[in-house]
Parts: C-alpha cells; sequence; structure tokens
C-alpha cells in the first residue's frame, strides 16, 4: 500500500466524520437547478464516481468552482442519506473549506483544450463556400 493511497483513504474518513456537521449546518445543496441557483455562493461541487461522462464535463464548464469526484452514489446515500443523487453541492463555509482540504486527492482538472465548440455563423454578405 502507498503513502498517498492511505493519505486519499485518512481524507475520505475526515470528510465522512464532517458530514453531519455539514448537513446540520445546512452547507449541502442537492439538485442541478438549486445547483446553478447557488452558482456563485459555491464553495466546491462533489460529484459520484458512477455519473455520466458528459455531466462530468458540464459541471467542470458550467461551474467555476472546484469539483471534486470520488464515493458513488450509494455511499452517498449511506454518508448523507441522499438517495439517487450523483452531485452535492457545498456553500462557503469553514466547514467546507476543511472538507475541500480532505477531498484534495479527488480534484478534477478543467481541460482547457477541450471547450464546448460554438457555432459559427457566417456574416451576411458573405457566401459559405
Amino acid at each position: 500500500m502507498s503513502n498517498s493511497a492511505s493519505e486519499d483513504r485518512e481524507g475520505l474518513s475526515s470528510f465522512e466524520r464532517l458530514a453531519p456537521f455539514m448537513l446540520r449546518s445546512g452547507i449541502v445543496q442537492v439538485g442541478r437547478q438549486r445547483l446553478s441557483q447557488l452558482r456563485k455562493r459555491l464553495a466546491f461541487i462533489l460529484i459520484s464516481e458512477d455519473i455520466s461522462e458528459n455531466s462530468r464535463k458540464e459541471f467542470l464548464w458550467d461551474y467555476s468552482c472546484p469539483v471534486f469526484q470520488c464515493l458513488k452514489s450509494d455511499d452517498f446515500a449511506r454518508i448523507f442519506n441522499y438517495r439517487g443523487t450523483k452531485a452535492l453541492g457545498f456553500l462557503r463555509s469553514p466547514l467546507s473549506t476543511k472538507a475541500m482540504q480532505d477531498l484534495k486527492a479527488f480534484k478534477l482538472k478543467r481541460d482547457t483544450e477541450k471547450q464546448p465548440r460554438t457555432r459559427t455563423v457566417p456574416k451576411s454578405g458573405q457566401a459559405s463556400k
């Protein structure tokens, strides 16, 4: 077992110990519409490992806050008692700062090369060949 693997597991267990306090304080938010409403107030987003690739890319591009990917949706149900949830948002607070430190090994990097394609429309008066 490598040292980083044990640190990752330790970070996850620390995150799980913080979960009841985060729920009680009301910083955990669920649902895509709710997350988009609170976009500017989010400290980070946690997505499950079993989320689709397209949804993962959407979260990376639509939100400027850090996005972390770990745990499965079953773990979300066990830890946070949210069934069928694949994404959780966490509002800014000292608790969410500590949670981000615990999850730092699971942070997703944004792909700067693969931006969403925008359709180019030719200017009027120019014929497309």
